[in-house]
């Protein structure tokens, strides 16, 4: 299975005169069922999944001047697993790292997060 969203998030000044710059993401996500083998009905199964998001983050502004260490551009992986309980709860974990970044100037780098999601339906 495999699934994928493209967002754009255009950001407007606010009150302290700060303005953040427009970002443009693409996610794509797969996955396969490693578990049960056999499938009969829905619940209990275990996924593989493999995560991609590429970020393109414009500069921010504060007071009309550029801040350029806020700009940048980076392509992410993260490799997890997923577990559906039944048809109301799932949990899931992924480490995610980057690939590939481009991080202007003294701009803060991504080392890895730790994605874990609980989702429980009512």
């Amino acid at each position: 299975m495999y699934g994928g969203d493209v967002s754009y998030r255009l950001n407007t000044e606010g009150d302290t005169r700060y303005q953040f710059g427009d970002e443009v993401r693409l996610n794509l996500d797969f996955e396969y069922i490693l578990l049960p083998w056999v499938y009969k009905k829905p619940g209990h199964e275990l996924f593989t999944l493999l995560e991609a998001t590429f970020v393109h983050k414009e500069v921010d502004q504060s007071r009309d001047r550029a801040i350029s260490a806020t700009r940048r551009t980076e392509l992410l992986l993260a490799p997890g697993l997923q577990y559906i309980a039944t048809e109301q709860l799932l949990f899931s974990v992924s480490v995610q790292f980057p690939v590939f970044a481009d991080v202007k100037g003294r701009g803060l780098e991504r080392d890895y997060n730790v994605l874990a999601e609980f989702r429980f339906a009512f």
